[in-house]
């Protein structure tokens, strides 16, 4: 079967490429993954221009998102024309008369047909993206079960911009999916925090760095621009650092808050916006923990009372030399909320964070959450063994005999150290 579509040529190095849009309905009746071309199971691995589907990521993140978003988009496919029987492209040039305007002349002699006959379509770069495609036009996941969404009617007939290249030869072929998929870089956690307009504990960690919000304090850099005391850019900070926490871990502590409030946000579960009154509520109770630590730790207060005095805060201070880490303020909301949920005073909670001792190399973190170098050891387990010594420590009378036996053997086994004992709670 002949295709004929209106294509701009263009070329990048040796590559003549041709750009079109096609609807949905129609590509993916045409084109296919690497995967299922006709000689795929007998091409050695020098051979196979692509890795194999993934089903499984097609299933539980792609076509929910087509299915269920209104706002769907995607950037353009590249396909490859394999052996085609016919393949012309002819310009418009030749159609033009000599009445049109110079202007308009220039523009449209880069336009023009592409014919495509025979041969295979095969999708280059945005084989999930097609084979996502090809199941909501279908109705059928890859197991059988229905796609279901608002949506499913409507995503047939969406527009997609197609990238088509004609084969030259397996090398060339294989050099140009892998240039885009190793040169491509994925968004960050940051960046993922900063820009979903969808996932509400993003939303809400946002909205806590907003001007005259908790965390909506800024220091004068060195060139003079107006800078959070939060680093939204990354998710570490340096020693000399003018900042003093992440964005990745107040999006940490809001995920963990909210769950502490039975409200839990999951983008993929959840792809449509959280409502804004729920928003609102869900922001209350985070924007109420924030103030509270902010204002009942020491070192917090300080920070926040003078944010261009950072860096020599955390110089002078070794006191306070673990409480100006990101992933200490991760540690430090899990254990509020542990010691909270046994019973314990919330103002008590953190007022009594004020008597730990957060010097880096204090014996109490040593191999739990410090290792040599005094580096933060930052794995889950870790985090969430110092979270339960904290939680015991300001506990005071709350934590009982079981629970505190078995913690201490943790902390000897992570230490393996045997004879190890817990420090008594903070009265």
């Amino acid at each position: 079967m002949a295709i004929t579509v209106p294509a701009l040529h263009g070329k990048m190095g040796t590559i003549d490429f041709y750009q079109t849009k096609m609807r949905a309905k129609e590509l993916t009746a045409i084109a296919r993954p690497a995967s299922e071309m006709d000689t795929w199971a007998t091409l050695g691995i020098e051979e196979r221009l692509q890795r194999e589907l993934n089903d499984k990521r097609v299933r539980e993140d792609i076509i929910p998102y087509l299915a269920k978003f209104e706002d769907r988009f995607f950037g353009s496919l590249l396909v490859l024309i394999y052996q085609p029987e016919l393949f012309d492209y002819e310009s418009a040039a030749r159609y033009l008369s000599n009445n049109v305007p110079a202007a308009y002349r220039k523009t449209l002699e880069q336009m023009g047909a592409l014919t495509i006959e025979g041969g295979e379509l095969i999708v280059l770069d945005g084989q999930h993206r097609l084979a996502a495609l090809r199941s909501v036009v279908q109705g059928k996941t890859d197991k059988g079960t229905n796609v279901v969404g608002p949506f499913v009617a409507d995503v047939p007939n969406d527009e997609l911009v197609v990238v088509f290249i004609p084969f030259i030869n397996n090398e060339t072929t294989r050099r140009i999916f892998n240039k885009i998929n190793k040169n491509a870089k994925p968004t960050g956690r940051s960046d993922n925090i900063i820009t979903s307009e969808d996932d509400g504990n993003s939303i809400i960690a946002r909205r806590l760095l907003a001007d005259g919000e908790p965390l909506g304090a800024q220091y004068t850099s060195k060139d003079g621009k107006k800078e959070l005391l939060v680093n939204w850019r990354s998710t570490t900070i340096s020693d000399r650092s003018a900042q003093w926490t992440t964005i990745s871990a107040v999006h940490e502590s809001v995920i963990d808050i909210l769950k502490h409030h039975k409200i839990e946000y999951n983008e993929k579960e959840q792809i449509q916006r959280p409502d804004a009154d729920d928003l609102d509520k869900a922001y209350e109770l985070v924007h109420d923990w924030w103030t509270a630590v902010l204002d009942g730790v020491d070192a917090f207060r300080e920070v926040q009372s003078n944010p261009n005095q950072v860096a020599q805060v955390r110089k002078e201070h070794d006191e306070w030399g673990l409480l100006l880490k990101p992933a200490t303020h991760i540690v430090l909301f899990k254990a509020l909320i542990k010691a909270v949920d046994r019973g314990v005073s919330r103002d008590k909670a953190i007022d009594r964070l004020n008597q730990l001792d957060w010097h880096l190399d204090a014996k109490l973190w040593t191999t739990i959450f410090i290792a040599g170098g005094r580096r933060i050891i930052a794995r889950a387990e870790n985090y969430d063994l110092t979270a339960e010594v904290i939680a015991y420590l300001i506990g005071g009378d709350k934590t009982d005999d079981t629970v505190r036996d078995q913690l201490t053997k943790r902390v000897a086994d992570y230490r393996d150290d045997p004879e190890y004992t817990l420090p008594d709670p903070i009265a």
